[in-house]
């Protein structure tokens, strides 16, 4: 589906309360600048090693060529999340060791199924990202949308790593 020329993300979890007492399911959103360039660049690189595998130089390469052309495989995977939560405390400014900036900070998000809540570690790494993430204040409501990563680096005990929500849009509530 698309809206305005922009391919729309289905979120059938996105429920919104009515004002007598249904839920509505199925909301569409058109697909924000950095999912929708993600998207784009995604494809662009399939595209580029397709062509590499079709420029091969060797004997079976006309033979490879109508393997890949039929045989085209489809990639599934979708990283794309979407949190809704309270701000911990302010949030943390570093400069990594390659010269990269990233503001870091902590969302509180509540369980559905059982009672508590998660703590899950926010990035911030693109400059308007980054800048939004500085201005939020302990127990605020925000809207974060982006990607889980696992991020890896070399401690004292040895290998370490954690999973990380790379904000691509944060958006007060």
């Amino acid at each position: 589906m698309q809206q305005n020329g922009l391919p729309l993300r289905k979120y059938p979890h996105h429920f919104h309360e009515l004002p007598d007492s249904h839920i509505a399911l199925d909301h569409y959103l058109p697909m924000r600048g950095s999912h929708l360039q993600s998207m784009q660049r995604t494809q662009r690189k399939r595209n580029g090693e397709d062509m590499a595998k079709l420029n091969k130089k060797d004997a079976g390469a006309e033979r490879s060529k109508k393997n890949v052309i039929n045989q085209e495989e489809v990639d599934y995977s979708l990283n794309d999340v979407l949190l809704r939560g309270r701000v911990s405390a302010p949030a943390i400014s570093k400069e990594l060791p390659s010269g990269d900036k990233v503001v870091e900070f902590r969302l509180i998000v509540s369980r559905d199924q059982r009672q508590g809540v998660d703590t899950l570690d926010i990035a911030a790494w693109s400059a308007k990202a980054r800048k939004c993430a500085l201005s939020l204040h302990a127990d605020e409501w925000v809207e974060i949308a982006g990607s889980i990563h696992r991020r890896f680096w070399q401690s004292p005990a040895g290998l370490s790593s954690r999973w990380q929500i790379s904000a691509a849009e944060i958006v007060r509530l």
